[in-house]
């Protein structure tokens, strides 16, 4: 499946999929039936899937009897710096390999920690540009 993705403004997000047909018409049917327009259809499918308990974004503590906390929850943040911290410090493993290479410029700079646990989330927005495009770079 091809996704293409643009940037429409600071809330919102444009995105291509490539759908085989019949999956395509049955989305098109879903939608009518819910009164949503497909745009709406694809949207609430997918946050039913994050929203998950089994396959979603849910994860448990380390004892079965903790509260479950949505991933999403607990990383999503408007600024971009943030969120990379966020699911740095609290989920690492769900980092793609771009942003696993933003994270260790991160760690691995003193100066942008206040101490050994604690990023200075001030100094790495600050740096965010900077930081982000040494590692984007072909």
């Amino acid at each position: 499946m091809a996704v293409t993705i643009r940037r429409k403004s600071d809330t919102s997000v444009s995105v291509t999929f490539r759908f085989d047909q019949r999956l395509y018409f049955g989305l098109e049917l879903l939608a009518r039936k819910q009164h949503r327009s497909l745009n709406s259809q694809v949207e609430a499918a997918i946050a039913h899937i994050l929203n998950d308990p089994v396959n979603g974004l849910t994860v448990r503590g380390p004892n079965d009897t903790s509260q479950p906390k949505n991933i999403l929850d607990e990383v999503w943040d408007f600024e971009e710096a943030d969120r990379i911290v966020n699911l740095g410090m609290k989920f690492p493993a769900l980092l793609g390999p771009d942003w696993e290479r933003v994270w260790k410029t991160i760690r691995d700079d003193s100066k942008l920690w206040k101490n050994a646990q604690t990023p200075d989330i001030k100094e790495i927005r600050r740096r965010w540009d900077s930081i982000r495009s040494e590692q984007f770079q072909p």
